[in-house]
């Protein structure tokens, strides 16, 4: 799934999804179950929340504010394991 293509009420449903019920979706993204799939599900969670807070921010005209959530997303993303990414 490639969360850059999600808006924001999405996003944060996802997020929520993710944090409520971790190892359930981990099994169901990648039912394959790949070394480390729990925390890359936990990490793309998080992702979620900063991506969202990042299209809310730019939305209301702060920028600078967004880009730095922007970078914590690129950061998350570079954590994930390949079988995550997208």
């Amino acid at each position: 799934m490639n969360l850059d293509g999600i808006d924001k009420d999405e996003l944060w449903h996802l997020h929520n999804l993710l944090r409520q019920h971790p190892v359930a979706e981990a099994r169901r993204w990648f039912p394959d179950r790949p070394r480390g799939y729990v925390a890359a599900t936990r990490t793309l969670g998080h992702y979620a929340a900063n991506k969202a807070t990042a299209m809310k921010l730019r939305l209301e005209g702060k920028v600078a504010d967004a880009l730095q959530y922007e970078g914590i997303c690129d950061r998350l993303y570079k954590q994930l394991p390949e079988f995550a990414r997208w």
